[in-house]
């Protein structure tokens, strides 16, 4: 037996971030927003720049200290790994559609409620080439809030969702376990494929499933012998509970996506046209995400719909 053969697997790092991480980082963020108004009111500050830089903060920093936490502390300590985070050329194409669609659809809620498209009636204010300017109405709302903000509602939150879905149903183990398992026990997996007894439609027999629950309870996470008899054992019919788990993990983040906006805004007809938009805008963004595995579409397309209300105030101003 020679030492490549003989020297024991390393153990995969499995995730152990889940929708509490992500639950903490909305409701700080939606505690730090409702205490903004008396900061800004207390007479702490009266520049226009620190109001505005504040505005942002308090959302971002929540969202993007759970995002860290959970990659750093409690993940894989990537982004990448942890959440997609990565682009390819693909994504500009897909992310150019789907924020020109989402924004269409909000203009089309607009006129609903409004009578007439906002796009259109936007204004930016007097153009000055400073940093608060700058900050305001170009790098926070195209570049920052997309990247913030989908790391955290298509990232951290929506992965939550569809992982804890999927750890519920017949699957047993998530995507992110299972991957990591799949690529540390390639060599034993596929020792472990030979035909398997089912029952009913595609179900494992019952040996199997209480040897998977009993290693579940015995050890904290998944191991060797566990990946080997899941992939033996996978049912036929687990795409479906897949389906679903991705489905209840895109509607579960775009909503909270629209609640966090619609809180932000002040009471009235304009509450309802920002929550519909802005679910509009999570649902395509969560689709693709789910859909490509990347948080790269997701990023543009986000950037797409606010870039649009920025060019038509930009032109109107």
């Amino acid at each position: 037996m020679d030492a490549a053969t003989s020297r024991p697997l390393a153990t995969p790092r499995v995730p152990r971030w889940g929708a509490t991480d992500a639950a903490i980082g909305v409701g700080l963020a939606l505690v730090f927003a409702a205490l903004l108004p008396l900061i800004l009111t207390s007479g702490w500050t009266t520049t226009i720049g620190v109001a505005t830089f504040l505005s942002y903060l308090v959302v971002w920093v929540p969202l993007l200290g759970a995002v860290l936490i959970a990659s750093f502390l409690r993940g894989r300590r990537s982004l990448t790994a942890d959440f997609g985070l990565r682009f390819r050329f693909i994504d500009i194409l897909w992310g150019l559609g789907v924020g020109l669609l989402a924004r269409v659809a909000a203009s089309l809620i607009e006129i609903a409620f409004y009578g007439r498209m906002s796009i259109g009636y936007v204004t930016i204010g007097e153009v000055e080439y400073n940093a608060v300017w700058v900050f305001g109405t170009l790098l926070a709302p195209i570049v920052l809030a997309p990247l913030i903000e989908e790391l955290f509602f298509r990232g951290l939150l929506q992965r939550s969702v569809y992982n804890g879905a999927v750890a519920a149903s017949r699957d047993g183990l998530t995507d992110d376990a299972a991957g990591d398992l799949a690529t540390a026990t390639a060599p034993v997996v596929l020792a472990a494929t030979g035909p398997q007894p089912t029952t009913g439609l595609g179900h494992t027999a019952s040996a199997l499933d209480h040897a998977h629950r009993d290693a579940s309870h015995t050890h904290p996470h998944p191991t060797l012998a566990d990946a080997a008899a899941l992939a033996a054992a996978r049912p036929v019919g687990v795409s479906r509970d897949r389906r679903r788990a991705t489905v209840t993990a895109i509607i579960a983040s775009s909503v909270v996506f629209a609640v966090v906006h619609v809180l932000q805004t002040q009471f009235g007809v304009g509450m309802w046209s920002v929550g519909l938009s802005t679910l509009i805008l999570g649902l395509g963004t969560g689709a693709l995400a789910a859909y490509t595995g990347r948080l790269g579409g997701a990023i543009i397309a986000h950037a797409t719909f606010n870039g649009l209300i920025i060019i038509a105030g930009l032109t109107a101003a």
